[in-house]
């Protein structure tokens, strides 16, 4: 078993690998960051959002985006 296959032509030692020779990012982030501006403001024009009263105010854990230590608690009502 060589590198030569049964019609008798040579072959690249490696496969064809055309992603690896450059980073890798994923193609549709760009559209995810537009669905998501989009996303919140079709919920904003339809719903208000406001903090439940009782609860403490959320704090902000750091990551790579901001999220709440205990999540976020809203009364949700249809405009």
């Amino acid at each position: 078993m060589g590198l030569t296959p049964p019609d008798g032509k040579m072959r690249a030692r490696g496969p064809y690998q055309p992603f690896l020779a450059e980073p890798r990012i994923c193609t549709g982030a760009g559209f995810a960051m537009v669905e998501g501006v989009v996303l919140l403001a079709m919920l904003a024009r339809a719903y208000w959002f406001d903090l439940i009263v009782g609860r403490a105010l959320p704090r902000s854990v750091a990551h790579l985006t901001l999220l709440s230590a205990n999540g976020i608690w809203l009364n949700i009502t249809q405009r």
